[in-house]
Parts: C-alpha cells; structure tokens; sequence
C-alpha cells in the first residue's frame, strides 16, 4: 500500500550541483580571461602586420594631376558619399562650386569627385571630376558667357572670385574631363598650368612608389571610400600621415589615421608614445609594415562632421 505525502510537505526542485574542484575551475577560468583582457586592453602592444611583397597599386586618373610638390592634398569621393546611408545630407547642400557670372550650380549629384591640391596653407587648386555629360555642358555654358584666354595650349576662363578683393583672379579650366579652380594672381595661373604639365608627364608626380604604398594601405580592405588625405612627413610633426574615412556594409563610418615611421621596429618602439599623444583607447589600432593604423567608428548622425575631419 502506496504511503500518503505528508501534510504541506514541500516537494523539493531540482539543484545542480557542481563539486566544489568544479567551482574553483570555473573561478579559474574567469580569472585568466579578465587578467587577458586587461593585458590586451592596457599592456599589450598592437597586432603586427607584414606588407605583402608585392603591393598591387590600382591607380586613378585623378591621380596624374598631383604635382610632387604638393604639401597637402585632400580627395573627396562623391559618389560613394551620395550613394552612403547619409546621402546628399553628407553635404549639407547640392552644390560643389557656384559661379556668380552666370549663375551656374556645379552640382555634387552631377560631381564625381573633387580634390584640393594645397601648396601652402593658403594656396591650393581644387579640381573637380564631373560626370561627362555635365562636363561638356559647363564648358558650353562658360564659353559663351566669361571672358577667357588661351596660352599654351590651355584655355583659361575669368569668372569672378567667389569672395572679391582688390587683386584677386579666379581661374578655371576644362581638361580632359577635370575642371580647375583657383583664386590668386599669375602664381595661381602658373600652378593650375603646373597640374595639366604633370598629367602630361612634364612634372614629376606626387604618387612615388611610397605614396603608392600608401593608398594601398588606404584603399585595399575599404569597401566604399568617402574621403582621404596625404600630408606626408607630418608624423614627425607629432600628427598624421594620411587619413582616410569610409563606410563599409555594417552601416558604420570609420576614421583611420595612418602614422609613418622609417622601420617597422620604429613604428613598435613609438607605439606606446603614439597611443598617448595621438589617439586613444577608443581607438583600434594595429602596425602594418612601418605605419601604425588607428580606427575610431562613428554615427551616421555625426557624418559631416567626421567628413571636416579630411
């Protein structure tokens, strides 16, 4: 005959139980992996990277423009810009560069890039790439209603300076598929002609083959590239190299800064100086070769402003 449960008897749950050599394993495991992430997030140097023997350089036709001489250049891709999460709204308007003469918008939806050449800080040529249909009808527009003048070979047209001074030019030229756009006097005139002559191979070019490198750097595990900078030699100034901004199909905008060292072992021994003077822990960072690389990830909201940045 079955025995009757007692009254209000509790029926006891399940429990696991762990012996107690189990308990202290798994106290072990857990400290091993805080004491491991404190020594990669506080001690530990960078990952280490090799160059590949060869680099593969894909070269663009803008690219023939950049005189070696040139101190800072900055290139902004506008179509992978317009084509981001961000749009149009990336650029707080559509317009690459207005002309009061005429009235006429270069528009950046009708803009396929543009770069600035800087010289000095206060010198620069900025070059547009519009789409070829749009090219050709700028021209036409500029040609029947600014004043221009034709010296050796390259046909210079007048429009008035965006900000008007006593003195002040502006210039502007169509080649080959490029427009040209300065304010100055003679010295910018010449400096424009200085771009056209090293496109033809009259200049030596910026892009030597350790520029190349670096744009290999800059470009070869980047899906859409919105932005990038050179301002070579300016490690040794206590700042960047190049920089480069762009987003890949996770949705997020990347900021990497690339710091040049002479030898792979400088760019090691610097690193711990490099994280204190020139970014911070928020920042993932690597060595490739001679350089130390440093990302930082940012909101679509905060594009425009990491687009400053360049």
């Amino acid at each position: 005959m079955a025995r009757g449960r007692k009254k209000g008897a509790k029926k006891k749950g399940f429990r696991l139980r762990f012996p107690n050599w189990a308990n202290w394993a798994i106290l072990g495991v857990v400290i091993v992996a805080s004491a491991y992430w404190i020594y990669i997030s506080f001690f530990a140097g960078p990952p280490i990277y090799q160059l590949p023997a060869n680099i593969t350089y894909q070269p663009q036709g803008w690219m023939t423009f950049v005189p070696s001489d040139t101190s800072y250049l900055q290139f902004y891709n506008y179509t992978s810009i317009l084509e981001s999460p961000a749009g149009l709204s990336a650029l707080k308007n559509d317009t690459a560069l207005y002309l009061s003469d005429n009235g006429y918008n270069l528009t950046a939806t009708n803009t396929t890039a543009v770069f600035g050449v800087w010289f000095t800080e206060q010198i620069v040529v900025n070059v547009f790439q519009p789409k070829p249909q749009t090219y050709w009808d700028f021209y036409s527009i500029m040609n029947s209603t600014v004043v221009s003048v034709n010296e050796k070979g390259i046909l210079y047209f007048f429009p008035s300076p965006q900000e008007p001074k006593p003195g002040l030019k502006a210039f502007l030229v169509f080649y080959d598929g490029f427009v040209f756009y300065g304010e100055g006097g003679t010295a910018m005139q010449q400096l424009i002609a200085k771009l056209i002559n090293t496109h033809n191979g009259l200049e030596p070019s910026f892009f030597t083959p350790e520029r190349q490198v670096e744009y290999y750097l800059i470009t070869n595990t980047r899906d859409h590239i919105m932005g990038l900078n050179f301002l070579p030699g300016a490690s040794t100034a206590g700042t960047h190299e190049i920089v480069t901004i762009a987003y890949d199909s996770g949705g997020y905008i990347s900021l990497s800064n690339y710091y040049a060292y002479k030898t792979q072992a400088d760019a090691i021994n610097f690193y711990p100086q490099a994280k204190q003077s020139f970014f911070q822990k928020f920042y993932s960072s690597y060595i490739i070769g001679n350089f130390i690389e440093a990302t930082r990830t940012f909101k679509w909201e905060d594009v425009t402003t990491v687009l400053s940045m360049i």
